[in-house]
């Protein structure tokens, strides 16, 4: 149980409904699936008791490696060093560990971007980098 916007208690609901006429419009953010990446206003919690809503990552250390790796890989795509600073990131956490890659692809390289900086505004660019995103040109 939370508090909403108007001070009532009430449960989360995780259930996406798209049977209203303008399921989007109607709904608010506690209706329909989310990410929880980051705190979340409203939901409590040390942080929110100590006013300190900084949850928005300027740059991260994954990021940087991931980076580096990019960079190595596209020198050399058989970079056994990019093959370690992807697979750093990527076996990195203990909660869902993961297999590490064996070799990399530019394929396994932007999946592994689009993991671990969901949420974060970094996917269209990317798709644009390697080249994944459709950009049409109207004549």
């Amino acid at each position: 149980m939370a508090e909403d916007d108007f001070g009532v208690r009430r449960q989360l609901d995780y259930t996406i409904d798209f049977t209203t006429a303008d399921p989007i419009d109607d709904a608010d953010h506690w209706d329909g699936a989310r990410g929880g990446k980051y705190l979340m206003d409203g939901i409590g919690g040390e942080m929110e008791r100590c006013r300190l809503n900084n949850d928005i990552p300027i740059i991260r250390y994954a990021d940087i490696l991931l980076m580096r790796a990019e960079a190595l890989f596209r020198l050399n795509s058989g970079s056994a060093e990019a093959l370690t600073l992807v697979n750093q990131v990527r076996t990195r956490n203990g909660n869902n560990p993961v297999a590490a890659f064996t070799r990399l692809t530019e394929a396994d390289l932007l999946a592994e971007r689009g993991r671990e900086f969901a949420w974060e505004g970094w996917r269209r660019n990317d798709l644009i980098r390697f080249n994944n995103l459709m950009i049409r040109e109207t004549s």
